[in-house]
């Protein structure tokens, strides 16, 4: 499974992009859904594309918030 996260986290923004582009709309709905990545609810009526980029963001919030979180 991918971790949209630790691909951005270790590989970067363009990885984690080419990574998701390669998936179908099933799949990303998938990976949303199994790393609750939309509490607020707003991917149902996203096509691929928007798919992508907010998964994409979701991951970098989640990477810069690890980094602060752990920064001791």
């Amino acid at each position: 499974a991918l971790n949209p996260a630790g691909v951005y986290k270790k590989d970067g923004e363009d990885a984690l992009t080419a990574a998701l582009v390669a998936l179908d709309t099933a799949a990303l709905r998938a990976l949303v859904e199994e790393n609750n990545l939309d509490p607020a609810g707003e991917t149902p009526a996203m096509d691929e594309a928007e798919l992508v980029a907010h998964i994409v963001a979701q991951a970098k919030r989640r990477a810069e918030r690890d980094e602060k979180m752990f920064d001791y």
